[in-house]
């Protein structure tokens, strides 16, 4: 009985110690000037204190410890709004275009009215305002550079890999999409040209077609270049934001962005104005069930290759594998 008590006792003392351990680590991961003081709902912080566990183990799996949350590090991705006092790293197809439209409006560039004109907001005068004004890389004064960005809140948005690549497939390399220009579309008939033999159907190698990239040829060459030649639209989350230098104080989700977006609403104040072009709720979301007809006939040995070229991706932000369903 002794025996079994002491065993009780014990086993009772680790318990607490790691229940203590989890508790300490997750209270004091955030430097504390950053922590999230507006909550609206118990389960929001949670699945931050979730996400932000997750990417530090991760981080300390791929990097040596002094290598991680340099809070000097600068990511060139990064625009900033003065207005918010926030800095978003820019991924694109992970809400790119619309973290620029909504910045380009609360910043003053254009107005609210101009924003639901679609073709006043496209074009190289706009990529020129965001790269001069938005981000903070070209800041002549370094010292004032690095106290706007050390005390700027950092958001980083994602998606699960495996959804993005089928968006930049679908926006970029398919004749008639919004993407489909100048650039794209000899890249697309590039890689139509270079990756046809590997397809697995054996009679569409040399099959006539219109000449454009199948979803299977693109694939081939994101493994075949290792992410597709540092393309933005293509290549990795760490590779663009750095998320083991920089310390993102907030990570949303596609799969969850309407509790993400009205988190970050609350939290930064945003006026009611500009919470109407703040990702307004339905238009921006994850599209499981059409990305997973792309995998679906795919062939898996070329989903799995794929995985492990963006594995640090998944495993960053805690995405699973499985997620096509082939």
């Amino acid at each position: 009985m002794k025996k079994q008590a002491l065993l009780g006792t014990i086993v009772v003392g680790c318990i607490l110690h790691i229940l203590y351990q989890v508790l300490h680590f997750t209270t004091n991961f955030v430097p504390e000037y950053k922590q999230l003081k507006y909550l609206p709902a118990a389960s929001s912080r949670s699945v931050q204190e979730i996400r932000q566990i997750n990417l530090k183990a991760a981080c300390r799996s791929f990097e040596n410890e002094e290598g991680i949350f340099n809070e000097s590090y600068l990511s060139k991705q990064n625009m900033y709004s003065k207005t918010y006092k926030f800095a978003v790293c820019e991924i694109q197809k992970c809400g790119s275009g619309a973290w620029l439209k909504l910045l380009l409006i609360t910043e003053g560039f254009y107005t609210m009215e101009e924003y639901f004109i679609d073709e006043k907001m496209r074009g190289e005068k706009v990529l020129q305002i965001a790269s001069e004004q938005l981000s903070l890389w070209p800041m002549q004064n370094k010292s004032e550079q690095r106290k706007i960005w050390k005390n700027a809140f950092k958001v980083i948005m994602v998606r699960n890999p495996f959804d993005r690549i089928v968006s930049a497939y679908v926006d970029k390399l398919v004749p008639g999409a919004p993407g489909f220009n100048y650039f794209y579309e000899p890249t697309s008939r590039k890689i139509n040209q270079k990756y046809r033999h590997l397809r697995h159907d054996v009679e569409s190698r040399t099959r006539a077609d219109n000449g454009t990239a199948t979803f299977e040829d693109f694939l081939n060459y994101l493994i075949d270049t290792d992410g597709g030649e540092d393309n933005p639209h293509f290549t990795f989350y760490h590779a663009l934001c750095n998320p083991c230098k920089v310390h993102y104080d907030y990570i949303i989700k596609f799969e969850t962005m309407q509790e993400d977006i009205e988190f970050l609403q609350n939290y930064l104040n945003i006026s009611e104005e500009h919470r109407k072009i703040f990702f307004p709720p339905g238009r921006y979301s994850a599209r499981t069930d059409k990305v997973k007809k792309f995998y679906e006939q795919t062939p898996k040995e070329l989903t799995n290759k794929l995985y492990s070229v963006y594995k640090k991706d998944f495993v960053l932000f805690d995405y699973d594998r499985a997620f096509p369903a082939n």
